[in-house]
């Protein structure tokens, strides 16, 4: 979902509070610093995303596969 919003937006169709909306609410639910906060959304949101995808492809060197959420 969150490579879908970077590439919207990379395309310019992508309302920019979306992205400050997802951004505040990764922070939220990781506990990130609020004194870190005053990072650009999108800036964020890219080193989250590359930072997800590479444990994710760690974990599936290791064999632990997750299944694709639905909804």
């Amino acid at each position: 979902m969150l490579e879908d919003l970077l590439r919207r937006d990379n395309e310019g169709v992508l309302d920019g509070r979306i992205l400050d909306e997802v951004a505040e609410k990764i922070k939220l639910k990781i506990g990130w610093p609020r004194e870190r906060w005053q990072a650009p959304p999108r800036r964020f949101l890219d080193a989250f995303y590359r930072a997800q995808r590479g444990l994710l492809e760690q974990k599936m060197l290791f064999g632990q596969r997750r299944e694709r959420k639905r909804g």
